[in-house]
């Protein structure tokens, strides 16, 4: 018995050692993830000081482009389908509305021609739209715009966007060029050094041999909100494709770093639920499908048992990123994942 309180105590005292090492050298953790899973939106948050010290007109266009880029879309499929699917007829007032998209994008806020669009959009297309946000990626956030209110205020030449519009849009990529990004962030006293490979999925062999034994941890993003949505070429389920890329990794030869899945899009995963029943592509789930968690256990069950039995222990995080309350303590749940559990 008193060996084993030697043992134990000798354990203690190891792991808070190895604790203060942590937080005075960091930890290196590498970002991957499937295209649209939120590993931007996870960058932004993360360098939030650097969208706060954007000014106010950087920030305008930042949000209207990706606003006009959303409408444009809108816009021309209502013109080509002229109406067939949805049943109204399109108004003529709108007939020039590419150049007055043109025009909002430059200036920063919307004309009244754009405006009264997104009011015309949310009262007589909202089938449309719901439709659209559901199955085009790039446009899965724009039902947060998509009101009167939003309307009036984006139509103000000094209107500010808050922190939420701006983790809402696809942020531009600093650079046309493939690189490694590194960035810095600290919770709970521990410097995280997170490091983005970027663009460079289709290198994936070669570039993450290059991190062997140079990260503590692997943050894997992957959007639930893709369980309903095919791949173009391959016809496979994009939710699958994810899982599947993320279990090569973990499972690789030159990671022995723990694995954390972001499971992001929780809003929009439940949101979806209600309109495309799981089991409609995932036949083999016996539960509720339309009970979000029911769901979420059973892709969590089906990640893990297509797994390496090498494969290092895997941490689960639902999260939606544009939560900003949300993340703080979903990161410092991961802050403590890194250091010693001590038992």
């Amino acid at each position: 018995m008193k060996r084993m309180q030697i043992e134990k105590h000798q354990h203690i005292e190891q792991c808070l050692q190895r604790d203060q090492v942590l937080k005075q050298r960091g930890r290196s953790v590498l970002i991957l993830g499937s295209a649209n899973s939120g590993k931007k939106t996870f960058k932004s948050l993360m360098l939030r000081h650097d969208l706060d010290s954007r000014d106010g007109n950087t920030q305008r266009k930042l949000v209207m482009a990706y606003l006009v880029k959303c409408l444009l879309y809108c816009y021309r499929q209502l013109r080509i389908h002229n109406d067939h699917t949805y049943h109204t007829s399109f108004p003529n007032e709108f007939e020039h509305l590419e150049i007055e998209l043109r025009i909002s994008k430059r200036q920063g806020y919307l004309t009244l021609g754009v405006a009264n669009f997104m009011k015309y959009l949310k009262q007589h297309q909202d089938e449309f739209l719901t439709f659209t946000a559901h199955h085009v990626r790039y446009m899965n956030n724009i039902m947060h715009f998509m009101n009167d209110e939003y309307a009036s205020m984006m139509s103000r030449p000094s209107w500010k966007p808050s922190i939420v519009d701006l983790l809402k849009i696809k942020m531009p990529s600093p650079s046309k060029f493939k690189s490694i990004v590194e960035y810095t962030s600290e919770f709970d006293g521990i410097r995280f050094k997170f490091i983005d490979p970027n663009e460079q999925e289709g290198e994936r062999r070669k570039f993450i041999s290059l991190f062997q034994g140079a990260v503590d941890s692997v943050l894997y993003f992957v959007s639930l909100s893709d369980y309903n949505m095919l791949d173009s070429t391959s016809g496979k389920n994009l939710l699958d494709i994810a899982f599947s890329v993320a279990q090569q990794v973990v499972s690789s030869d030159y990671f022995q770093a723990s694995l954390v899945l972001f499971l992001t899009k929780s809003d929009d995963f439940k949101e979806k639920l209600t309109h495309y029943p799981f089991t409609l592509f995932f036949p083999d789930f016996t539960g509720n499908e339309h009970d979000s968690a029911q769901c979420l256990e059973f892709l969590k069950s089906r990640f893990l048992m297509g797994l390496d039995t090498r494969a290092p222990r895997v941490y689960f995080h639902v999260v939606n990123l544009c939560d900003t309350h949300m993340m703080n303590y979903v990161m410092q749940a991961f802050a403590s994942i890194n250091l010693c559990v001590i038992v």
